[in-house]
């Protein structure tokens, strides 16, 4: 990637410069489920596949549904209140256009003690419970840090095992920020507005995901420098992703 510090990018010895896009050399690709693999929310499939559901009546059952809405939409509104009150809070206009990491640690504190409260409060509905579920939700990845320290573990054990090339995450909301923000190329894809005004408000910038083979084609180097910190690139589609990785190789998917 060549070395244009304007715009955060760095070369690497990983990306060459040749006549028909190659791809990247990467060792490690990772990226969230929900939202990103798939084209919209899934975890209403959650509360359908538990036994109380589908041992339910009809009646049963749009009762459940009704519940599952509301609390939805309760959590729903509740995070865009907490995020717009947490951005006052911990953005410092000041500190534009540069990255203001600590302001997006805070921010993201604030709000992930507000998912967790909404976790309780789905638990102590019970609506997941059953003859064989507590009804309780795993904790393993609750928040954007425990998705960083799982992210950074793998880039770790890579690293020990010499594995040559870089580490790329793909994410589409604000819980997959910190981890795309550690990745070598950190990608966004789908049309969050949360995200990009949370981007905005902390100065993060976001870049064409094209720029990268731009970078390699126009301004080829053979040395590293460093990559400005604060930079993700926004792919409209797993195509360009799929193109971008794999360069020519790459078979587009037509669905």
């Amino acid at each position: 990637m060549a070395a244009v510090m304007d715009t955060g990018l760095a070369s690497s010895p990983s990306m060459t410069c040749e006549p028909d896009w190659m791809g990247l050399k990467f060792n490690l690709f990772a990226f969230d489920f929900d939202g990103t693999c798939t084209q919209k929310d899934t975890t209403s499939l959650l509360y359908k596949a538990s036994e109380k559901y589908r041992s339910s009546t009809q009646a049963e059952m749009k009762t459940i549904d009704e519940r599952w809405i509301e609390i939805g939409t309760i959590y729903w509104q509740g995070h865009q209140e907490t995020v717009s009150k947490s951005m006052a809070l911990h953005t410092d206009p000041n500190s534009l256009p540069h990255f203001n990491e600590k302001g997006l640690r805070s921010f993201l504190q604030e709000v992930s003690k507000y998912d967790m409260a909404m976790i309780k409060k789905v638990e102590a509905s019970e609506i997941l419970k059953g003859e064989l579920s507590s009804g309780h939700v795993g904790k393993k990845v609750t928040s954007p840090f425990d998705k960083e320290t799982i992210f950074q573990d793998l880039v770790h054990k890579l690293s020990t095992n010499s594995s040559n090339g870089i580490s790329v995450f793909v994410g589409d909301s604000i819980g997959d920020i910190l981890a795309m923000l550690k990745a070598d190329v950190g990608i966004v894809v789908g049309k969050s507005h949360t995200l990009r005004k949370v981007a905005k408000a902390f100065g993060i910038k976001l870049l064409p995901l094209q720029e990268i083979q731009k970078m390699a084609r126009n301004e080829c180097q053979e040395f590293a420098t460093p990559k400005e910190r604060g930079v993700l690139f926004e792919a409209p589609s797993w195509n360009e992703i799929g193109f971008t990785l794999f360069g020519t190789r790459y078979i587009p998917n037509k669905f």
